[in-house]
């Protein structure tokens, strides 16, 4: 779902296991479910994921790559996604698509709005993302409180 972090669809994964799962195992073994063969086909390669992976050190992805990390990293099961800004490590807790923002060319990383309710608009390499949370000291903080318009992260 949209917005949904990893550790929502995990559990909601869990609780479809736990009642799925036994009607699976039980048709597997008479056989309703045969196996297909995998000879032949392509795969995608996936390794471990690091902290450092959740840390944007530049804007230039997609919005979608942008929430895609985000729902990998968030907690309580991830280390929080996070970017560099001034020599330090700020970690966004809240980022959200922007409805009906055009596709658009600019300059990935710049801050091209501040709302009223404390979140920032941020250029991506095709649309824009608002940031609407960031822990900072472990503190909560409005981004619109840091950042400026204009500003290039």
């Amino acid at each position: 779902k949209e917005n949904e972090t990893y550790f929502h669809a995990k559990t909601a994964i869990n609780q479809d296991l736990k009642k799925q799962l036994p009607k699976i195992i039980e048709k597997v073994l008479t056989k309703e479910i045969k196996g297909v063969s995998q000879e032949n086909e392509t795969f995608i390669y996936a390794s471990k994921l690091f902290p450092e992976d959740g840390i944007l050190d530049h804007w230039n992805y997609t919005t979608e790559d942008i929430i895609n990390r985000n729902i990998i990293f968030s907690r309580p099961l991830g280390t929080g996604l996070k970017m560099k800004y001034n020599n330090s490590i700020l970690e966004i807790s809240k980022l959200s698509h922007i409805p009906n923002y055009k596709n658009s060319k600019g300059f990935p990383g710049a801050v091209v709005m501040k709302n009223a309710n404390g979140s920032v608009w941020i250029k991506t390499s095709d649309t824009a993302i608002s940031i609407d949370e960031l822990i900072i000291n472990e503190n909560t903080v409005a981004p619109s409180a840091i950042f400026k318009i204009g500003e290039r992260l």
